[in-house]
């Protein structure tokens, strides 16, 4: 291996190190939850080794207790995820040529945090610092299930109970830093908040598909928003 191929494997590998240490908390919040949603370790590995979804993990973890089933779940994380699509895209023009056949696992590692470091690279990635980074931060996300799975095995049953909280307090910590960005964030929230509590009063829509009406509906409020919104601001240019 070159010299400045070396380089790239150091470099990608302490990004993936720097991801990992954000990564493995969570992970083992997960792990904890799977616990005590009473599934078993192979299915919580599993979750982070093949979903690899993050935030979609507990969403989906969340569903399956509440009986949703496959369908729902397996829709309502496309949807959680469907900005990986356009992130691909956007990704693959930053790619070199040596990155053509591995972009099947390229895809499959792609996270926010993984196309964030890549995307503002100001030159080309390559497959020498892009793997390393990526397995580094898979494998953290599939070890730190494991370790909150066992973790979760030896907590006090009370305690295991008390971390679905972690799911919400999540979110909030994921969103408050937005909310001081811009006000259409807090508008988005208390739409589907409001959404949400409207639709959990329909009785004959199955408890799976709530979340998704929400996340629909949201995205057709806000877009109609935005268009009226661009509309009078053209006006007010003319």
């Amino acid at each position: 291996m070159k010299r400045e191929h070396l380089k790239e494997v150091k470099s990608g590998f302490q990004a993936g190190v720097s991801i990992a240490l954000g990564f493995i908390p969570i992970a083992m919040t997960f792990g904890i939850l799977a616990k005590s949603s009473g599934i078993g370790l192979v299915e919580c590995v599993g979750f982070s080794a093949i979903v690899y979804a993050g935030a979609s993990q507990f969403v989906a973890l969340e569903l399956l207790n509440s009986g949703a089933g496959m369908l729902s779940i397996i829709f309502t994380t496309l949807l959680f995820n469907f900005r990986h699509f356009i992130m691909g895209v956007s990704l693959s023009t930053k790619l070199n040529k040596n990155c053509l056949k591995w972009r099947p696992l390229i895809a499959f590692w792609m996270t926010d945090e993984t196309y964030s470091i890549s995307y503002l690279k100001q030159e080309s990635v390559g497959v020498y610092f892009y793997l390393p980074m990526a397995v580094t931060a898979y494998l953290s996300l599939s070890i730190g299930s494991f370790l909150g799975f066992q973790l979760g095995s030896i907590l006090p049953n009370a305690l295991n109970q008390s971390m679905g909280i972690a799911l919400y307090a999540m979110f909030l910590a994921i969103l408050a830093p937005e909310f001081k960005k811009s006000f259409k964030i807090i508008g988005v929230v208390v739409t589907s908040g409001v959404l949400n509590i409207l639709i959990h009063h329909i009785k004959f829509i199955p408890q799976g598909w709530h979340i998704i009406i929400v996340i629909v509906l949201t995205v057709i409020i806000w877009n109609v928003i935005d268009e009226k919104n661009n509309k009078t601001e053209e006006k007010c240019y003319e």
